[in-house]
């Protein structure tokens, strides 16, 4: 009987954590969208801009884009993380 008491105990936690980390897997996503919209903007204004600009600028402006996707791209793997966190999550309470 205490296994049972247990497993129901554990499931009735389920649904709510479930929500938590959808809402939060949401949120990473939005996160994640908004900067990979920023960086294409960025991108086009760099191309437009790189002929004007000395190759100081571009090599710079270059490094600090690819900064921002290697951010988004970590940012990504984040939520990987979270979608393997509910599979589990999901499969312990099965």
């Amino acid at each position: 009987m205490l296994y049972l008491e247990d497993y129901l105990e554990m499931i009735e936690q389920l649904p709510m954590d479930l929500r938590d980390r959808f809402t939060e897997m949401r949120e990473m996503d939005l996160q994640v969208q908004n900067a990979m919209d920023q960086l294409e903007q960025r991108v086009n204004e760099f191309f437009v801009n790189a002929k004007k600009n000395k190759p100081e600028w571009r090599e710079e402006q270059m490094g600090v884009i690819k900064k921002d996707y290697y951010k988004a791209l970590e940012d990504a793997d984040e939520k990987v993380q979270l979608a393997n966190q509910i599979y589990d999550l999901v499969v312990i309470g099965i």
